[in-house]
């Protein structure tokens, strides 16, 4: 359709743009919602570059993990002692065993707990520490505290859907991460089982818009609507706080999305500290815009 833009293809992105007449406002159009801690343009121009697929390997499974990658003869970057880096399409199936050697999990998602200091007080042989994933999902977050806690905890999740939850145990059972209990409830609408017992540790990953992994799924800046994101923060008022009411005092409550806007994260943050007695003790973006990852926010509160 434009065979002119074959002798353009290898130029920057930045020029291409100024060659089109394209400003980066253009391709993101909500900036007036986004957090003041995110560079519009630079999280615009996000979405002109496929993410990469990242691993995170499992403790102990590290040199079995990159010896199999490098028999298969693919190309991988590794990033510290347990990330590996691969491009988008890569298959791995039938290389590594998913969820004992390598869990796949964006770079930013593998970095929410790089606060354990935070737990220190919990941390004793004497006593595990109880957890609730109270939004699950996939269990990801679950398997990623287990491994950095060294196994000392006793998790419970949780979930809107007995499907979720059935997904859910399987994947764990796959990593070897044991749970005391499951349970299916909407936390948007009603308090959990009155018989839970509070727990030290609760790992609030709500709900979201997911504009924070938008360049993965571009088509979303087509079909979203500002107004969505008052409806998000809305549902994960209502999360955190029927979830909150289960935190033992001095407990630790990790706030997480994949937002980058302030609706969903700083604005919730606020909420929270006034009506649960929660005291913050940091907050920040996992800033992933730079290096074909997602963008997460993460706050770290405390009863």
């Amino acid at each position: 359709m434009n065979p002119d833009f074959n002798e353009k293809i290898a130029w920057p992105v930045a020029e291409k743009l100024n060659y089109l007449g394209i400003k980066s406002a253009s391709i993101f159009p909500f900036a007036a919602a986004l957090s003041s801690e995110i560079d519009n343009d630079k999280f615009a121009l996000s979405f002109l570059r496929q993410p990469l697929l990242y691993l995170r390997l499992r403790p102990g499974r590290q040199k079995i993990a990159i010896s199999k990658l490098r028999e298969a003869g693919l190309y991988f970057e590794l990033i510290g002692d347990d990330c590996i880096v691969l491009q988008n399409a890569t298959s791995l199936d039938a290389i590594l065993r998913i969820n004992r050697d390598a869990v796949v999990q964006d770079y930013n998602s593998q970095r929410v707990f790089d606060s354990l200091e935070n737990l220190s007080s919990f941390l004793t042989k004497e006593k595990k520490v109880t957890v609730w994933d109270c939004c699950a999902a996939s269990g990801g977050k679950s398997i990623l505290l287990y491994d950095r806690m060294q196994g000392n905890l006793k998790l419970t999740v949780s979930d809107i859907r007995k499907s979720i939850l059935y997904n859910l145990q399987q994947r764990l059972q796959q990593a070897g991460v044991p749970v005391y209990h499951t349970f299916a409830a909407d936390l948007q609408q009603q308090h959990p089982d009155e018989s839970l017992e509070p727990f030290d540790v609760i790992i609030c990953d709500v709900p979201c818009t997911g504009s924070g992994t938008w360049s993965r799924t571009p088509e979303q800046l087509a079909f979203f609507t500002k107004e969505v994101i008052g409806d998000y923060a809305q549902r994960q008022t209502a999360i955190v706080g029927n979830a909150a009411r289960y935190l033992k005092a001095g407990g630790i409550l990790f706030y997480i999305t994949c937002s980058v806007f302030r609706g969903e994260n700083e604005d919730i943050v606020e909420m929270v500290q006034k009506n649960y007695s929660l005291t913050l003790l940091q907050q920040h973006y996992l800033k992933g815009y730079e290096m074909q990852a997602d963008t997460l926010f993460v706050a770290v509160l405390k009863k």
